[in-house]
């Protein structure tokens, strides 16, 4: 993938990114009426090369949000951004074009991050919030990205200008909550978040302000802010995605409450910076069918008469469910084995679909627990649970619940098994 091309033709979108872009009305750089949320893009000088961050802030209605937006930049020691910025960087509009994604490497299609809970507001789960932003980017089928947990550190992430020492680079993808200097209160505004990107290296860290008000389960609740949507719009940076004009995309630059599922312009642009395969596919047309002579019609014999047909047995009503069928399939990367699906078929004992079933099971690798997922069957019985990055091996299933209403399950497993990435099971 040729960067510098790619950021010549985004570069007229990368301009309208760079300005504080405001929700809830009122023009840029001035006082709104009510409370808005503007985002704004900024350069900082460092020993290993130029360091852009893109922060979040939270405006109080009657507050000129430009004034906000330099206050957050001079706390973190950053001037504005410009579109000559974005012409040297390895960028697309604002994000990391991530190179393992264009090498010859299949097994390293992923980025891994880490989390440090040690500033975690009460109430919230941060943990859980990632992971939850990771299985939806990751399900985009038609893009090769896929993010990656690498569990808990202590690490303060090593670009973000509030940790200790210089901002550097030390190879890791950290996500944390900190205190980020500055006031966070209804009369000076906040910085809700930051998200660090280097353009020498593809290394992202990320920090919400732990001083601000925040819930998680996706839901809003008063004047807090909602944990997963905001790291899920970040994460968008940290795939490579810039502000979106698409009202109701989650790359939009406006907050407008909890939202955490991608819309398609989402995942058009993730689709777009890492397709599946490497490439777009071009549907081949079918030939067009030869037409064949129109045959002679024949005498119509005399239609002998229809027998009544005997009438049809309604089956009875299922007593218990059963799991009928176990499969596997793999996508994503570049090779589509990234990572593994398993479909999990329900059905009644009398053989038909049960639909609304709660589904778990614990999926094996190499004799040994690898992860445990759980699903809500369709109209067709089936549920398929998406393992992000499982490596290769030996895989198999064991259901540990059904729950469907009426029908208590037998607690039968068939056999089942998969072999990943030619291992030999």
């Amino acid at each position: 993938m040729n960067k510098w091309l790619i950021t010549a033709l985004a570069l007229s979108a990368a301009i309208a990114s760079l300005l504080i872009v405001v929700a809830g009305g009122g023009d840029e750089g001035h006082a709104s009426g009510q409370n808005q949320i503007a985002s704004v893009f900024g350069v900082k000088e460092a020993p290993d090369g130029d360091l852009i961050v893109h922060i979040s802030t939270f405006v109080p209605a009657g507050v000129d949000s430009q004034v906000v937006a330099n206050a957050a930049l001079k706390a973190q020691n950053a001037r504005p951004a410009t579109p000559a910025d974005f012409e040297s960087a390895d960028f697309t509009t604002t994000g990391l074009v991530w190179d393992q994604f264009g090498d010859a490497n299949a097994g390293n299609d992923f980025v891994t991050q880490y989390y440090n809970d040690s500033n975690e507001p009460n109430g919230v789960n941060g943990w859980t919030a990632l992971t939850n932003t990771h299985d939806t980017w990751n399900a985009v089928g038609s893009s090769s990205f896929s993010l990656s947990f690498g569990g808990s550190t202590t690490r303060c992430p090593s670009l973000v200008d509030e940790c200790p020492g210089p901002q550097t680079l030390d190879g890791f993808n950290d996500v944390t909550f900190m205190n980020l200097i500055g006031p966070c209160n209804f009369v000076f505004g906040c910085t809700l978040g930051v998200t660090w990107f280097t353009t020498t290296v593809d290394e992202a860290d990320m920090a919400l302000n732990a001083k601000a008000s925040w819930v998680h389960n996706c839901n809003t609740a008063g004047n807090a802010f909602e944990t997963e949507t905001v790291i899920l719009h970040e994460n968008g940076h940290v795939v490579g995605l810039g502000h979106s004009p698409v009202v109701g995309s989650i790359m939009e630059a406006s907050y407008g409450g909890a939202q955490c599922q991608l819309h398609q312009d989402d995942i058009d642009g993730i689709t777009a910076l890492y397709p599946a395969g490497g490439a777009t596919a071009t549907p081949t047309p079918a030939p067009t069918a030869t037409p064949v002579p129109t045959a002679t019609p024949v005498p119509t014999a005399t239609p002998v008469p229809t027998a009544t047909p005997a009438p049809t047995e309604t089956p009875p009503p299922g007593s218990s469910s059963t799991v009928n069928n176990i499969d596997y399939s793999t996508i994503g990367g570049r090779s589509g084995e990234n990572h593994v699906n398993v479909t999990i078929s329900i059905d009644d004992d009398g053989g038909q679909p049960v639909d609304g079933a709660s589904v778990s099971a614990d999926l094996n690798l190499d004799g040994g627990s690898y992860a445990s997922k759980s699903g809500t069957t369709g109209p067709d019985g089936s549920v398929t649970l998406k393992f992000t990055n499982a490596p290769s091996g030996c895989y198999d299933t064991v259901v540990t619940g059904v729950t469907a209403a009426g029908l208590p399950w037998d607690g039968i497993n068939p056999n089942n098994g998969f072999a990943k990435g030619g291992a030999v099971c």
